[in-house]
């Protein structure tokens, strides 16, 4: 796709022999000014494998100019902000303080269970209830919601078996563990 909207309009045309530091700064350029680092990154790969491609094949002399463009390029401002990770010690305090909010008990009983399965939370709020055998203690998430398109296992600690217990009491039908207010 990067190749398709940033690389083929401006040197999809250009014989490999004549594709320069400049031609390939006026293709990476923009993208790092609007702050697309993995865009720059996608279409300089793929530029270096063409030209590389290039020269093994005798069409082209010289090697690829995209990591001397990319040193030249404006810097990322900076990475993404991660809040702190809690010490152990500090989640029994941290649980507490969350119980004793307004929130609602279904958000309350989402955040314990994230923390006690070390979940995303974006796969604890769409668990559903056919992905969990209580009795075999083990929660199993679907292939598809997988990065690696394989289904997962996650044994369940007793806390963890607690709290969807206590969610199935709570269950107001619907097929999620943890249902929002808003749909």
């Amino acid at each position: 796709m990067a190749v398709d909207k940033y690389v083929l309009p401006k040197l999809g045309g250009v014989p490999v022999d004549r594709i320069g530091t400049a031609a390939v700064y006026e293709v990476l350029r923009p993208m790092a000014l609007a702050g697309k680092y993995a865009t720059v990154k996608t279409a300089g790969a793929a530029i270096t494998a063409v030209l590389d491609w290039a020269r093994i094949n005798e069409y082209r002399s010289e090697g690829s100019p995209v990591e001397t463009v990319r040193r030249s390029l404006p810097k990322r401002a900076a990475g993404p902000k991660h809040h702190d990770a809690l010490h152990f010690s500090e989640v029994g305090a941290a649980l507490a303080k969350i119980d004793a909010t307004r929130c609602a008990p279904s958000t309350k009983r989402a955040i314990r269970f994230t923390a006690l399965t070390a979940a995303r939370q974006i796969e604890v709020r769409r668990a559903a209830w056919e992905q969990f055998d209580l009795e075999a203690a083990v929660w199993v998430k679907p292939a598809e919601s997988m990065k690696t398109g394989k289904a997962h296992r996650v044994p369940l600690p007793d806390q963890a078996l607690d709290v969807l217990r206590e969610a199935c009491a709570d269950r107001r039908g619907g097929g999620l563990v943890f249902p929002g207010s808003r749909r």
